[in-house]
């Protein structure tokens, strides 16, 4: 108690502090001074450098062998906090089953004890549980306010690219400047800036918006990486037959694969093609254990003869 009571003037104050700050037209302002940029790279040094420091305490298995400097990925600091949350929920409820297990206890953390016996199974399952995203190679950016699509290599495409696209994703980081050249000298859309015109532009605007000055209400967004592809797609008229319904295997009859490994994967690829003019099906499923938004975590194709 004497620690808390230590500790929260101590954050009330770096509160006010932060609410200090130039944010806005007033922070565009202030860019301008070499003194100003000085004591902001100074002060970022700093906190980083205190956050580092709080981390190693409360979740040293993650970062006692990391530098402050690595901190500047969010993701880090992401997960640490969600491992901090999961021991103080954990925690908390063991402390409101002890306090139910002791006699005369009131009835509301009787009924609270309940609640935590019965659900600390899922607490420590979830919190045991690993998330999966941190080992992607791509990791997921949240300050992203426009979605722009991961695809590099347009694979059966008709026409390349989009040249927007491969401009887009050169300022997220997803693809060279020199890989989007290419791109747009193969033929890839039609763009009237090159990647730097365009990279100064975006600058342009992020500085309009600090002033206050936001996108228009037209702004494009960027287009289909396939909507040549869909636009043009045409049906052959074996499709639109009327057919007798054909019944599906029994599950004894149809084999379930499993494809874990990348060999697996190219054999299922070689069983599909054999199955050229006949129906599959696909379904994919997700799940949001330990994600904001969720993502897919299993994709189910089956043919007549086989599931995978």
């Amino acid at each position: 108690e004497g620690f808390v009571s230590r500790l929260l003037p101590q954050l009330m104050d770096l509160v006010r502090a932060a609410k200090r700050l130039p944010v806005g037209e007033e922070h565009s302002i202030r860019r301008g001074s070499r003194e100003f940029l000085t004591s902001s790279r100074e002060l970022g040094e700093r906190s980083l450098a205190f956050v580092h420091r709080t981390l190693r305490f409360l979740d040293p298995g993650t970062h006692q062998n990391t530098a402050p400097e690595e901190l500047t990925n969010f993701n880090l600091i992401i997960d640490s906090l969600d491992t901090i949350l999961e021991r103080v929920d954990s925690s908390l409820r063991d402390a409101i089953t002890e306090s139910a297990a002791i006699p005369g206890a009131t009835a509301s953390s009787t009924k609270s004890g309940k609640y935590a016996a019965g659900s600390s199974t899922t607490s420590e399952s979830s919190s045991s549980t690993g998330k999966p995203q941190v080992r992607w190679r791509m990791l997921i950016d949240n300050e992203r306010t426009e979605f722009v699509p991961r695809l590099v290599v347009k694979h059966n495409q008709q026409v390349p690219l989009d040249a927007s696209i491969s401009e887009a994703q050169c300022k997220v980081g997803l693809r060279s400047v020199s890989d989007s050249v290419a791109a747009r000298a193969s033929g890839g859309g039609t763009a009237a800036q090159t990647v730097p015109e365009a990279m100064s532009d975006d600058l342009l605007r992020a500085h309009l918006g600090a002033l206050g000055v936001g996108k228009p209400e037209n702004a494009s967004r960027l287009p289909h990486p396939y909507v040549h592809e869909i636009d043009s797609l045409s049906w052959p008229n074996e499709f639109f037959r009327i057919k007798c319904p054909q019944r599906y295997e029994k599950v004894e009859d149809t084999p379930l694969v499993f494809v874990r490994t990348e060999r697996e994967l190219e054999q299922m690829i070689e069983e599909l093609k054999s199955c050229r003019g006949s129906e599959i099906a696909v379904d994919v499923e997700h799940h949001d254990q330990r994600s904001f938004r969720g993502f897919v975590c299993l994709v189910q194709i089956s043919t007549r003869q086989k599931d995978f």
